[in-house]
């Protein structure tokens, strides 16, 4: 069976080296499946917190260019979420599960960049919610 697993990666990897578009439905090693899902989600979730301080600043703009400007930025930013969550939900990730990683700050993956769980709350009816995100930590590079 493993030689058969490695048959097949040694395929996808030559179809990725010779420029062939890969489909969700498509074989590919679970551990590749796992990354991408893990990378457009990682994309996803950036759009969605991405918009949340723009949308506190509409109701503060000056004038009404200036709040449909920043309604444009956040609808935008709201969108590109909604495709990129579309996109990972074909390679067999719901949206629960992604929205559910977002609220709990699991699964950011964020690597050598640390930063602190968002906070995202309800600050008051109509479905209304704030963000804060805590100062952002570099790990500092071991050796040099």
């Amino acid at each position: 069976m493993e030689q058969k697993d490695s048959a097949a990666e040694g395929r996808f990897h030559r179809r990725i080296e010779a420029g062939e578009k890969i489909e969700p439905k498509d074989w590919m090693s679970d551990k590749y499946r796992r990354q991408l899902i893990r990378l457009i989600s990682q994309h996803a979730h950036s759009e969605i917190v991405g918009m949340l301080p723009e949308g506190n600043w509409i109701t503060r703009a000056p004038s009404l260019r200036r709040k449909l400007g920043l309604l444009a930025k956040v609808q935008d930013e709201a969108g590109h979420g909604l495709y990129l969550y579309c996109a990972a939900e074909t390679l067999g990730v719901s949206r629960e599960e992604m929205t559910e990683q977002l609220l709990s700050g699991a699964g950011s993956g964020a690597g050598e960049l640390r930063t602190g769980k968002p906070q995202i709350h309800k600050t008051g009816g109509r479905g209304r919610y704030a963000a804060s995100l805590p100062d952002v930590q570099i790990k500092a590079a071991e050796g040099g």
